[in-house]
């Protein structure tokens, strides 16, 4: 869940770019689902882990700028 306080909560961002608001499904700077940067979330590493349930997946960047999800 995204946080009202963006100066706390360092995942969220909004953008004051219009284009990037209408991609993310954003309305009057209020989205319906979470937008994060990859970068933001994976840090130096490229690659997170999420949860679900009990199985882990592995969401990493390629070279080629692209995003693969593995069991």
């Amino acid at each position: 869940m995204v946080s009202s306080d963006q100066s706390t909560n360092p995942l969220s961002r909004q953008s004051s770019d219009p284009a990037e608001k209408k991609a993310a499904g954003c309305l009057e700077g209020v989205c319906a689902v979470p937008t994060y940067k990859f970068e933001q979330l994976s840090g130096e590493s490229g690659a997170i882990h999420i949860l679900l349930g009990d199985v882990t997946y592995v969401l990493r960047k390629t070279q080629a700028g692209k995003l693969i999800l593995n069991k």
